[in-house]
């Protein structure tokens, strides 16, 4: 049986969003580490491992990691990359948003809205589509990307490489403007 995914939690906005003031770029070398201080945060994987994903990001040209800092400080990152799923998953090859983490304190402030949005501005230079996946579970990931223009066009047990098994999956996409 899998282990149970804990995911921010979500709430119904009543107010208007506030501006974080957050300068969204593509991410340079010097930003990796932010990255993974954040990155360790949310994740049971180790550093190690995210410093050699997160560096690929920064030197690959088929992805990209982008950052948001506020100040000095990197509160939150989205990473994208061209993905050519194996024969056992059903997702369709494309360009992919493949994260998106956002400091617990800067949740809710427009910081993973500003990523996403920088994340199809990136990836509209290379494709028409950006897809993404989520695990239905997640509530706040649902809720972003159907406010972003994203659209469902699967569900289920497994469709994505690196997934775990035991969670169902949501597979949406998002036409960009070319």
């Amino acid at each position: 049986m899998s282990e149970r995914r804990e995911y921010a939690a979500f709430a119904t906005r009543t107010t208007p969003r506030p501006s974080p003031c957050a300068e969204v770029r593509v991410a340079a070398l010097d930003d990796v580490e932010p990255a993974v201080a954040l990155a360790v945060t949310v994740s049971t994987a180790g550093a190690q491992g995210w410093r050699e994903r997160l560096q690929r990001d920064v030197e690959q040209p088929d992805r990209a990691l982008l950052v948001a800092r506020v100040d000095d400080l990197l509160v939150g990152y989205a990473r994208t990359g061209h993905v050519v799923p194996g024969p056992e998953d059903t997702a369709p090859e494309g360009w992919y948003l493949t994260g998106l983490v956002v400091a617990a304190q800067w949740r809710r402030q427009g910081v993973g809205e500003a990523l996403v949005l920088a994340a199809c501005a990136h990836v509209a230079m290379r494709a028409d589509v950006l897809w993404s996946t989520y695990d239905e579970e997640n509530l706040a990931s649902a809720h972003l990307h159907a406010a972003l223009g994203f659209r469902v066009v699967w569900r289920g047990d497994v469709g994505f490489p690196a997934q775990p098994l035991g969670s169902r999956w949501v597979l949406v996409q998002r036409l960009l403007a070319q």
